[in-house]
Protein backbone atom coordinates (compact mmCIF):
# COMPACT_ATOMS: atom_id res chain seq x y z
CA UNK A 1 0.00 0.00 0.00
CA UNK A 2 1.64 3.49 -1.26
CA UNK A 3 1.31 6.05 1.29
CA UNK A 4 -0.94 8.06 -0.62
CA UNK A 5 -3.45 5.80 -0.68
CA UNK A 6 -2.76 4.82 3.21
CA UNK A 7 -3.29 8.86 3.68
CA UNK A 8 -6.37 8.85 1.53
CA UNK A 9 -8.29 5.99 3.36
CA UNK A 10 -7.34 7.72 6.93
CA UNK A 11 -9.07 10.61 5.99
CA UNK A 12 -11.74 9.11 4.52
CA UNK A 13 -12.51 7.30 7.87
CA UNK A 14 -11.79 10.30 9.74
CA UNK A 15 -14.80 12.15 7.17
CA UNK A 16 -16.68 9.01 7.83
CA UNK A 17 -17.05 9.56 11.52
CA UNK A 18 -17.99 13.07 11.44
CA UNK A 19 -20.86 12.26 9.66
CA UNK A 20 -22.27 9.28 12.29
CA UNK A 21 -24.06 11.75 14.70
CA UNK A 22 -25.72 13.41 11.66
CA UNK A 23 -26.85 10.09 10.48
CA UNK A 24 -28.31 8.90 13.19
CA UNK A 25 -30.35 11.29 13.75
CA UNK A 26 -31.35 10.90 10.06
CA UNK A 27 -31.42 7.56 10.65
CA UNK A 28 -34.05 8.27 13.42
CA UNK A 29 -36.25 10.83 11.27
CA UNK A 30 -36.06 8.00 8.11
CA UNK A 31 -37.56 5.76 10.25
CA UNK A 32 -40.67 7.49 11.34
CA UNK A 33 -41.63 8.25 8.01
CA UNK A 34 -44.13 6.13 6.11
CA UNK A 35 -43.11 3.14 4.18
CA UNK A 36 -43.62 3.10 0.40
CA UNK A 37 -45.59 0.10 -0.80
CA UNK A 38 -43.28 -2.05 -3.31
CA UNK A 39 -44.25 -2.23 -6.68
CA UNK A 40 -45.00 -5.81 -8.44
CA UNK A 41 -41.47 -5.80 -9.67
CA UNK A 42 -39.31 -5.51 -6.87
CA UNK A 43 -39.59 -2.13 -5.78
CA UNK A 44 -38.72 -0.68 -9.75
CA UNK A 45 -41.49 0.95 -11.57
CA UNK A 46 -42.36 -1.15 -14.61
CA UNK A 47 -42.13 1.63 -17.50
CA UNK A 48 -38.40 2.71 -15.52
CA UNK A 49 -35.74 2.47 -18.55
CA UNK A 50 -31.67 3.10 -18.19
CA UNK A 51 -32.58 6.52 -16.28
CA UNK A 52 -32.36 7.01 -12.84
CA UNK A 53 -35.29 8.18 -11.98
CA UNK A 54 -37.05 5.86 -8.99
CA UNK A 55 -34.17 4.14 -8.07
CA UNK A 56 -32.37 4.12 -4.80
CA UNK A 57 -29.40 6.39 -5.47
CA UNK A 58 -26.69 3.68 -3.52
CA UNK A 59 -25.92 0.60 -4.71
CA UNK A 60 -29.22 -1.75 -3.65
CA UNK A 61 -30.14 -2.06 -0.15
CA UNK A 62 -30.24 0.29 2.64
CA UNK A 63 -28.95 -2.01 5.24
CA UNK A 64 -25.84 -3.47 6.21
CA UNK A 65 -23.62 -5.08 8.72
CA UNK A 66 -19.97 -3.61 9.08
CA UNK A 67 -19.72 -0.75 11.40
CA UNK A 68 -17.89 1.85 9.66
CA UNK A 69 -17.73 0.61 6.61
CA UNK A 70 -17.87 2.58 3.74
CA UNK A 71 -18.95 2.27 -0.45
CA UNK A 72 -19.31 4.27 -3.38
CA UNK A 73 -23.20 5.37 -4.00
CA UNK A 74 -24.31 4.41 -7.55
CA UNK A 75 -25.66 6.96 -9.31
CA UNK A 76 -24.26 10.24 -8.19
CA UNK A 77 -20.04 10.65 -9.16
CA UNK A 78 -17.96 10.54 -6.15
CA UNK A 79 -20.84 10.17 -3.81
CA UNK A 80 -20.42 8.08 -0.64
CA UNK A 81 -21.74 6.17 2.39
CA UNK A 82 -21.14 4.56 5.14
CA UNK A 83 -22.06 1.91 7.77
CA UNK A 84 -23.85 3.16 10.60
CA UNK A 85 -25.98 1.34 13.19
CA UNK A 86 -27.01 -1.22 10.65
CA UNK A 87 -27.99 1.18 7.70
CA UNK A 88 -25.97 3.16 4.71
CA UNK A 89 -25.55 6.86 5.12
CA UNK A 90 -24.23 9.56 3.37
CA UNK A 91 -20.36 10.85 4.09
CA UNK A 92 -18.65 13.46 2.66
CA UNK A 93 -18.47 13.05 -1.20
CA UNK A 94 -15.34 13.43 -2.89
CA UNK A 95 -13.96 17.05 -4.67
CA UNK A 96 -15.11 17.86 -8.52
CA UNK A 97 -13.35 15.74 -10.81
CA UNK A 98 -12.80 12.82 -8.60
CA UNK A 99 -13.88 9.26 -7.81
CA UNK A 100 -15.08 7.32 -5.55
CA UNK A 101 -13.38 3.30 -5.14
CA UNK A 102 -13.51 0.72 -2.41
CA UNK A 103 -9.98 -0.37 -1.24
CA UNK A 104 -10.28 -2.70 2.05
CA UNK A 105 -13.90 -1.14 3.15
CA UNK A 106 -12.32 2.25 2.69
CA UNK A 107 -14.17 4.86 0.43
CA UNK A 108 -11.32 6.70 -1.05
CA UNK A 109 -11.09 9.44 -3.68
CA UNK A 110 -8.76 9.40 -7.10
CA UNK A 111 -8.85 11.63 -10.15
CA UNK A 112 -9.98 10.08 -12.87
CA UNK A 113 -6.56 10.61 -14.43
CA UNK A 114 -5.37 8.22 -12.27
CA UNK A 115 -7.98 5.90 -13.36
CA UNK A 116 -7.01 5.87 -16.86
CA UNK A 117 -3.26 4.97 -16.00
CA UNK A 118 -2.12 2.27 -18.07
CA UNK A 119 -5.60 2.43 -20.35
CA UNK A 120 -4.82 4.72 -22.70
CA UNK A 121 -7.78 4.87 -25.70
CA UNK A 122 -10.05 2.07 -23.62
CA UNK A 123 -12.68 2.17 -20.78
CA UNK A 124 -12.63 1.63 -17.46
CA UNK A 125 -14.83 1.11 -14.61
CA UNK A 126 -14.09 2.93 -10.78
CA UNK A 127 -16.70 1.87 -8.88
CA UNK A 128 -19.67 2.61 -10.42
CA UNK A 129 -18.09 5.37 -12.85
CA UNK A 130 -17.66 4.29 -16.49
CA UNK A 131 -14.33 6.40 -17.63
CA UNK A 132 -13.46 6.94 -20.52
CA UNK A 133 -9.56 7.49 -21.14
CA UNK A 134 -7.83 9.33 -24.00
CA UNK A 135 -4.72 9.09 -25.43
CA UNK A 136 -3.22 10.97 -22.16
CA UNK A 137 -5.64 11.64 -20.47
CA UNK A 138 -10.11 10.90 -19.27
CA UNK A 139 -11.96 12.66 -21.69
CA UNK A 140 -15.10 11.55 -20.09
CA UNK A 141 -16.85 9.47 -17.43
CA UNK A 142 -20.78 8.56 -16.67
CA UNK A 143 -22.68 7.34 -13.48
CA UNK A 144 -23.89 4.03 -13.74
CA UNK A 145 -26.35 2.38 -12.02
CA UNK A 146 -23.79 -0.17 -10.25
CA UNK A 147 -20.20 -1.50 -10.42
CA UNK A 148 -22.36 -4.25 -12.30
CA UNK A 149 -23.79 -2.24 -14.79
CA UNK A 150 -20.44 0.20 -15.71
CA UNK A 151 -18.93 -3.71 -15.61
CA UNK A 152 -21.23 -4.98 -17.75
CA UNK A 153 -21.29 -2.79 -20.60
CA UNK A 154 -17.84 -1.38 -20.05
CA UNK A 155 -16.07 -2.03 -23.61
CA UNK A 156 -18.79 -0.26 -25.49
CA UNK A 157 -18.53 2.27 -23.71
CA UNK A 158 -22.08 2.52 -21.86
CA UNK A 159 -23.27 1.59 -19.01
CA UNK A 160 -25.44 -1.84 -19.51
CA UNK A 161 -29.52 -0.86 -19.49
CA UNK A 162 -29.85 -3.84 -17.15
CA UNK A 163 -28.47 -7.03 -15.88
CA UNK A 164 -28.46 -10.90 -16.88
CA UNK A 165 -31.33 -12.40 -15.22
CA UNK A 166 -32.65 -9.04 -14.17
CA UNK A 167 -36.86 -8.64 -15.09
CA UNK A 168 -39.12 -6.14 -15.07
CA UNK A 169 -42.91 -5.55 -15.97
CA UNK A 170 -44.52 -3.48 -18.48
CA UNK A 171 -48.20 -3.87 -17.81
CA UNK A 172 -48.93 -7.18 -18.35
CA UNK A 173 -45.39 -7.73 -20.16
CA UNK A 174 -42.87 -9.97 -18.30
CA UNK A 175 -39.27 -8.48 -19.63
CA UNK A 176 -35.69 -10.01 -18.70
CA UNK A 177 -32.58 -8.17 -19.82
CA UNK A 178 -31.16 -9.23 -23.04
CA UNK A 179 -27.81 -11.16 -23.29
CA UNK A 180 -25.71 -7.82 -23.92
CA UNK A 181 -27.47 -5.97 -20.88
CA UNK A 182 -28.61 -2.85 -23.66
CA UNK A 183 -32.57 -3.60 -23.68
CA UNK A 184 -35.38 -6.10 -23.14
CA UNK A 185 -37.07 -9.06 -24.11
CA UNK A 186 -40.49 -9.98 -23.76
CA UNK A 187 -40.84 -13.21 -21.92
CA UNK A 188 -44.49 -13.92 -21.56
CA UNK A 189 -47.16 -11.73 -21.31
CA UNK A 190 -49.30 -12.52 -18.44
CA UNK A 191 -53.65 -12.48 -18.09
CA UNK A 192 -53.31 -9.24 -16.12
CA UNK A 193 -51.26 -6.68 -15.10
CA UNK A 194 -51.67 -8.32 -11.33
CA UNK A 195 -49.85 -11.49 -11.96
CA UNK A 196 -46.61 -9.81 -13.67
CA UNK A 197 -44.31 -10.50 -11.22
CA UNK A 198 -40.56 -9.59 -12.15
CA UNK A 199 -39.27 -10.37 -8.54
CA UNK A 200 -40.20 -13.71 -8.73
CA UNK A 201 -39.90 -13.54 -12.77
CA UNK A 202 -42.98 -15.29 -13.39
CA UNK A 203 -46.51 -14.45 -14.26
CA UNK A 204 -48.04 -15.48 -10.69
CA UNK A 205 -50.17 -14.21 -8.39
CA UNK A 206 -47.47 -15.76 -5.17
CA UNK A 207 -44.92 -13.39 -3.83
CA UNK A 208 -42.37 -15.40 -5.69
CA UNK A 209 -41.44 -18.85 -6.95
CA UNK A 210 -39.92 -21.67 -5.56
CA UNK A 211 -35.97 -21.92 -6.17
CA UNK A 212 -35.84 -18.39 -8.16
CA UNK A 213 -33.21 -16.34 -6.02
CA UNK A 214 -33.73 -12.77 -6.06
CA UNK A 215 -31.07 -9.99 -4.80
CA UNK A 216 -33.24 -7.09 -3.33
CA UNK A 217 -30.14 -4.35 -3.51
CA UNK A 218 -27.49 -6.61 -1.70
CA UNK A 219 -29.44 -8.81 0.37
CA UNK A 220 -29.78 -12.63 -1.05
CA UNK A 221 -33.15 -13.81 -1.16
CA UNK A 222 -35.33 -16.94 -1.31
CA UNK A 223 -38.57 -17.76 -1.58
CA UNK A 224 -40.48 -18.72 1.57
CA UNK A 225 -42.27 -22.31 1.60
CA UNK A 226 -45.52 -20.84 1.18
CA UNK A 227 -44.42 -18.55 -1.72
CA UNK A 228 -46.11 -16.11 0.10
CA UNK A 229 -43.01 -13.79 0.50
CA UNK A 230 -38.83 -13.49 -0.03
CA UNK A 231 -36.98 -14.08 2.68
CA UNK A 232 -33.15 -12.84 3.52
CA UNK A 233 -30.68 -15.12 2.92
CA UNK A 234 -27.59 -12.91 2.76
CA UNK A 235 -26.25 -9.70 3.22
CA UNK A 236 -23.63 -9.68 0.14
CA UNK A 237 -20.85 -7.25 -0.21
CA UNK A 238 -22.22 -4.49 -1.96
CA UNK A 239 -22.65 -4.84 -5.98
CA UNK A 240 -21.64 -8.57 -5.24
CA UNK A 241 -25.69 -9.80 -4.85
CA UNK A 242 -25.95 -13.04 -7.83
CA UNK A 243 -29.13 -14.07 -8.23
CA UNK A 244 -28.46 -15.79 -11.03
CA UNK A 245 -25.97 -18.04 -9.79
CA UNK A 246 -27.82 -17.80 -6.37
CA UNK A 247 -25.24 -16.67 -4.12
CA UNK A 248 -22.67 -13.82 -3.13
CA UNK A 249 -20.11 -13.22 -5.60
CA UNK A 250 -16.23 -12.42 -4.02
CA UNK A 251 -15.64 -9.91 -6.71
CA UNK A 252 -17.45 -8.67 -9.81
CA UNK A 253 -16.62 -11.77 -12.95
CA UNK A 254 -13.89 -10.29 -14.80
CA UNK A 255 -13.19 -7.43 -13.00
CA UNK A 256 -9.54 -5.74 -12.02
CA UNK A 257 -8.16 -4.29 -9.35
CA UNK A 258 -5.17 -2.96 -7.50
CA UNK A 259 -4.31 -4.49 -3.93
CA UNK A 260 -1.10 -2.52 -3.56
CA UNK A 261 1.74 -3.53 -6.11
CA UNK A 262 -0.74 -6.75 -6.82
CA UNK A 263 -3.13 -7.00 -9.45
CA UNK A 264 -6.49 -8.97 -8.88
CA UNK A 265 -8.38 -10.75 -11.79
CA UNK A 266 -11.79 -11.65 -10.48
CA UNK A 267 -12.89 -15.20 -11.82
CA UNK A 268 -15.56 -15.67 -14.10
CA UNK A 269 -17.51 -17.13 -11.31
CA UNK A 270 -17.17 -14.05 -9.34
CA UNK A 271 -15.79 -16.50 -6.32
CA UNK A 272 -12.17 -15.93 -6.03
CA UNK A 273 -9.69 -13.67 -7.70
CA UNK A 274 -5.75 -14.55 -9.43
CA UNK A 275 -3.19 -12.59 -8.31
CA UNK A 276 -0.58 -11.50 -10.62
CA UNK A 277 2.59 -9.87 -8.26
CA UNK A 278 3.35 -6.16 -11.23
CA UNK A 279 7.39 -5.91 -11.46
CA UNK A 280 6.91 -2.56 -10.16
CA UNK A 281 3.26 -0.34 -9.79
CA UNK A 282 -0.49 -1.59 -10.27
CA UNK A 283 -2.35 1.12 -11.63
CA UNK A 284 -5.92 1.86 -12.91
CA UNK A 285 -7.96 -1.36 -13.36
CA UNK A 286 -5.64 -3.74 -12.29
CA UNK A 287 -2.87 -3.18 -14.88
CA UNK A 288 0.92 -3.98 -14.16
CA UNK A 289 2.93 -0.70 -15.22
CA UNK A 290 6.41 0.81 -15.00
CA UNK A 291 5.02 4.17 -13.07
CA UNK A 292 1.94 6.06 -11.85
CA UNK A 293 3.57 9.04 -11.65
CA UNK A 294 6.78 10.57 -12.15
CA UNK A 295 7.68 9.81 -8.59
CA UNK A 296 8.25 6.51 -9.39
CA UNK A 297 10.87 7.08 -12.21
CA UNK A 298 14.00 7.31 -11.59
CA UNK A 299 15.72 11.05 -12.06
CA UNK A 300 17.68 11.66 -14.92
CA UNK A 301 21.23 12.08 -14.89
CA UNK A 302 20.98 15.12 -17.02
CA UNK A 303 20.08 18.29 -14.65
CA UNK A 304 18.13 19.74 -17.66
CA UNK A 305 15.86 16.51 -18.05
CA UNK A 306 12.82 15.48 -15.99
CA UNK A 307 11.46 11.87 -15.41
CA UNK A 308 7.47 11.75 -16.64
CA UNK A 309 5.10 9.15 -16.58
CA UNK A 310 3.08 8.46 -19.80
CA UNK A 311 -0.21 7.75 -19.78
CA UNK A 312 0.60 3.82 -20.59
CA UNK A 313 2.52 3.79 -17.53
CA UNK A 314 5.82 4.11 -19.06
CA UNK A 315 8.67 6.10 -17.64
CA UNK A 316 10.54 8.36 -20.13
CA UNK A 317 12.60 11.91 -19.64
CA UNK A 318 11.75 15.27 -21.56
CA UNK A 319 13.95 18.27 -21.46
CA UNK A 320 13.22 21.27 -19.04
CA UNK A 321 12.19 24.43 -19.41
CA UNK A 322 14.22 27.37 -20.82
CA UNK A 323 15.87 29.30 -17.70
CA UNK A 324 14.82 26.19 -15.36
CA UNK A 325 17.87 26.08 -12.66
CA UNK A 326 20.32 23.43 -12.90
CA UNK A 327 24.23 22.83 -11.88
CA UNK A 328 25.91 25.07 -14.10
CA UNK A 329 23.47 28.00 -14.73
CA UNK A 330 20.13 27.33 -16.39
CA UNK A 331 18.87 24.71 -19.12
CA UNK A 332 18.39 26.16 -22.50
CA UNK A 333 15.37 23.86 -23.31
CA UNK A 334 17.60 21.42 -25.28
CA UNK A 335 18.48 19.29 -22.95
CA UNK A 336 21.80 21.38 -21.55
CA UNK A 337 22.76 23.37 -19.03
CA UNK A 338 24.66 26.54 -19.76
CA UNK A 339 26.74 28.80 -17.67
CA UNK A 340 27.25 32.70 -17.91
CA UNK A 341 30.30 32.87 -15.50
CA UNK A 342 32.93 30.50 -13.49
CA UNK A 343 30.51 31.61 -10.89
CA UNK A 344 27.84 29.09 -12.19
CA UNK A 345 30.45 26.18 -12.22
CA UNK A 346 30.70 24.69 -8.96
CA UNK A 347 32.99 21.83 -7.62
CA UNK A 348 35.89 20.12 -10.63
CA UNK A 349 34.04 21.57 -13.57
CA UNK A 350 34.89 25.04 -12.34
CA UNK A 351 35.52 26.89 -15.98
CA UNK A 352 32.49 28.28 -17.96
CA UNK A 353 33.92 27.54 -21.63
CA UNK A 354 32.62 30.09 -24.57
CA UNK A 355 30.12 27.84 -25.50
CA UNK A 356 28.85 28.32 -22.07
CA UNK A 357 29.52 24.90 -21.18
CA UNK A 358 31.05 24.08 -17.82
CA UNK A 359 34.54 22.11 -17.60
CA UNK A 360 37.61 21.20 -15.98
CA UNK A 361 39.83 24.25 -16.00
CA UNK A 362 43.10 23.22 -17.80
CA UNK A 363 46.11 25.45 -19.17
CA UNK A 364 45.41 26.89 -22.77
CA UNK A 365 41.87 26.16 -22.71
CA UNK A 366 41.67 30.46 -22.97
CA UNK A 367 39.93 30.63 -19.94
CA UNK A 368 42.16 32.59 -16.73
CA UNK A 369 40.82 30.76 -13.83
CA UNK A 370 42.45 29.39 -10.25
CA UNK A 371 45.75 29.91 -9.96
CA UNK A 372 46.56 30.93 -13.32
CA UNK A 373 47.99 34.75 -14.46
CA UNK A 374 46.91 34.51 -18.21
CA UNK A 375 45.67 31.93 -20.53
CA UNK A 376 46.52 32.64 -24.52
CA UNK A 377 44.74 29.61 -25.47
CA UNK A 378 47.54 27.33 -26.58
CA UNK A 379 50.73 25.36 -25.53
CA UNK A 380 53.14 27.40 -26.55
CA UNK A 381 56.35 28.50 -23.79
CA UNK A 382 58.03 31.09 -25.70
CA UNK A 383 55.68 33.77 -26.01
CA UNK A 384 54.40 36.20 -23.11
CA UNK A 385 52.72 33.60 -21.63
CA UNK A 386 54.41 30.36 -20.55
CA UNK A 387 52.27 27.66 -18.89
CA UNK A 388 49.47 30.25 -18.04
CA UNK A 389 52.19 32.31 -15.85
CA UNK A 390 53.40 35.68 -17.02
CA UNK A 391 56.62 35.09 -18.73
CA UNK A 392 59.42 36.49 -16.64
CA UNK A 393 62.93 35.90 -16.57
CA UNK A 394 63.93 32.69 -14.64
CA UNK A 395 61.00 30.98 -15.42
CA UNK A 396 62.51 28.09 -16.88
CA UNK A 397 61.85 29.49 -20.76
CA UNK A 398 62.77 31.84 -23.16
CA UNK A 399 60.83 34.00 -24.19
CA UNK A 400 61.14 34.89 -28.32
CA UNK A 401 62.05 38.02 -28.99
CA UNK A 402 62.61 39.14 -25.26
CA UNK A 403 65.17 37.10 -23.45
CA UNK A 404 68.55 35.77 -25.08
CA UNK A 405 68.35 32.64 -22.26
CA UNK A 406 67.15 31.66 -19.11
CA UNK A 407 69.31 30.05 -16.32
CA UNK A 408 66.19 27.62 -15.73
CA UNK A 409 65.59 26.29 -18.99
CA UNK A 410 67.41 23.29 -20.34
CA UNK A 411 70.99 23.71 -21.41
CA UNK A 412 71.21 27.14 -19.70
CA UNK A 413 72.75 28.27 -16.25
CA UNK A 414 73.61 31.09 -13.96
CA UNK A 415 77.09 30.28 -15.41
CA UNK A 416 75.79 31.06 -19.10
CA UNK A 417 72.97 33.44 -18.61
CA UNK A 418 72.54 36.35 -16.40
CA UNK A 419 69.77 35.57 -13.94
CA UNK A 420 68.92 39.48 -13.52
CA UNK A 421 67.83 40.24 -17.46
CA UNK A 422 68.49 36.89 -19.17
CA UNK A 423 71.32 37.69 -21.25
CA UNK A 424 74.06 35.25 -22.46
CA UNK A 425 77.28 35.88 -20.62
CA UNK A 426 79.73 35.23 -23.48
CA UNK A 427 83.01 36.26 -21.87
CA UNK A 428 82.62 34.49 -18.54
CA UNK A 429 86.44 35.17 -16.87
CA UNK A 430 88.44 32.44 -15.33
CA UNK A 431 87.75 32.63 -11.39
CA UNK A 432 84.81 35.73 -12.42
CA UNK A 433 87.31 38.43 -12.42
CA UNK A 434 88.47 40.33 -15.59
CA UNK A 435 92.02 39.55 -14.64
CA UNK A 436 94.00 36.57 -16.56
CA UNK A 437 93.83 33.34 -15.34
CA UNK A 438 97.37 32.36 -13.26
CA UNK A 439 98.92 30.21 -15.56
CA UNK A 440 98.26 30.86 -19.15
CA UNK A 441 97.24 27.23 -20.62
CA UNK A 442 93.79 26.75 -21.72
CA UNK A 443 92.13 23.75 -23.16
CA UNK A 444 89.01 22.96 -25.21
CA UNK A 445 85.97 23.34 -23.09
CA UNK A 446 87.55 25.26 -20.13
CA UNK A 447 90.01 27.49 -18.75
CA UNK A 448 93.34 26.59 -17.18
CA UNK A 449 93.08 23.89 -14.45
CA UNK A 450 93.96 26.36 -11.72
CA UNK A 451 91.34 28.77 -12.96
CA UNK A 452 87.71 28.01 -10.79
CA UNK A 453 85.23 27.98 -13.06
CA UNK A 454 85.26 26.05 -16.80
CA UNK A 455 83.83 27.79 -19.93
CA UNK A 456 80.07 28.32 -20.15
CA UNK A 457 78.05 25.96 -22.81
CA UNK A 458 75.92 27.51 -25.08
CA UNK A 459 73.55 25.77 -27.53
CA UNK A 460 74.68 25.54 -30.61
CA UNK A 461 78.09 27.26 -30.29
CA UNK A 462 81.10 25.25 -29.71
CA UNK A 463 83.85 26.91 -27.31
CA UNK A 464 87.22 27.14 -29.17
CA UNK A 465 88.50 28.10 -25.64
CA UNK A 466 90.19 30.50 -23.91
CA UNK A 467 90.80 33.69 -26.08
CA UNK A 468 90.97 37.33 -25.15
CA UNK A 469 92.06 38.20 -21.38
CA UNK A 470 92.03 34.20 -21.23
CA UNK A 471 88.12 34.19 -21.66
CA UNK A 472 85.89 31.81 -22.98
CA UNK A 473 86.07 31.72 -26.76
CA UNK A 474 82.84 30.94 -29.28
CA UNK A 475 84.27 29.38 -32.49
CA UNK A 476 82.11 30.59 -35.04
CA UNK A 477 79.81 28.14 -37.07
CA UNK A 478 79.43 28.75 -41.12
CA UNK A 479 80.80 32.18 -40.70
CA UNK A 480 78.05 33.28 -38.19
CA UNK A 481 77.79 33.93 -34.85
CA UNK A 482 75.33 34.99 -32.08
CA UNK A 483 74.29 37.63 -29.64
CA UNK A 484 75.62 41.01 -32.45
CA UNK A 485 79.44 39.25 -32.70
CA UNK A 486 81.23 38.47 -35.78
CA UNK A 487 83.44 35.86 -36.74
CA UNK A 488 87.24 37.32 -36.73
CA UNK A 489 90.55 35.80 -37.05
CA UNK A 490 91.94 36.13 -33.98
CA UNK A 491 95.36 33.92 -35.17
CA UNK A 492 94.22 30.51 -33.62
CA UNK A 493 91.13 30.01 -35.52
CA UNK A 494 88.11 32.11 -36.79
CA UNK A 495 86.42 32.62 -33.46
CA UNK A 496 83.50 35.30 -32.46
CA UNK A 497 84.19 38.99 -31.33
CA UNK A 498 83.07 42.17 -31.05
CA UNK A 499 85.21 44.80 -33.71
Amino acid sequence: MTKGTQRQRAIARAAAMAFIALATACSDLESAAPTPNPSRDGGEDASTDASTDGRTPVGGAVSCTSEGAQRCASLELGAREVCVDGRWQAMSGCAEGELCRVEDEAAICSTTDEACVGHANENVCVGSALVSCGSSSATSQIACESSRHCEAAREEGACAVCLEGEHRCVEEALQRCNDEGRGWVLVETCETEALCNASAKACTAAACVEGVAHCDGDTLQHCSEDRSAFEDVEICNADLCDEESDECDVCLPESKRCEGDVAMTCANDGQSEVPQQCPERCAGSGTCVECIDAEDCDAPTNACEMAVCSPEGTCSAINRAANDACPAGACDGAGNCVCDDHDDCPGALNVCLASGTCAENTCGDGVVAGSEECDDDNSTTTDACADCQVAECGDGYVQSGVEECDPNASGWSTTTCDDDDCEIRVYVRCNGSDNPCESYGCNVGGCAPSCAQPCPTVPGWPIAGCGFHNGCQLRCVDGDCPFGMVCLDFGAGLMCGYQ
